[in-house]
């Protein structure tokens, strides 16, 4: 999520030695995720601190909505500030709520 590089990792040569469903967790995005999924990187793909800013990430990764800023001086400690307090999503731009319905509606 930091759009920072990432070292390369092997996910395939895990795949076939661990034989089992695969989940992944490292930066991924929206697209990045959905590209792991589409190329066998992966079976499901993880998202942490994203989660912690955006309680609602399912929601804002399907419809393609911008994602709350996380303010990581806030994670894993102190007081409620932030940890407990991000705002849910109101309102997304029309555009991409039906930027992929013919694949949501059929």
């Amino acid at each position: 999520m930091s759009g920072k590089p990432v070292p390369a990792f092997d996910y395939m040569a895990l795949k076939r030695l661990f034989g089992g469903l695969i989940i992944v967790n490292n930066n991924f995005d929206r697209t990045r995720a959905n590209a792991g999924i589409a190329k066998g990187h992966a079976d499901m793909i993880a998202f942490g601190k994203p989660f912690i800013s955006n309680p609602d990430l399912v929601i804002r990764l399907f419809l393609g909505a911008r994602l709350a800023v996380a303010n990581r001086e806030t994670f894993y400690g102190g007081g409620e500030e932030e940890y407990t307090d991000y705002h849910v999503l109101r309102s997304a731009e029309p555009d991409a709520c039906y930027q992929d319905h013919e694949r949501v509606w059929g």
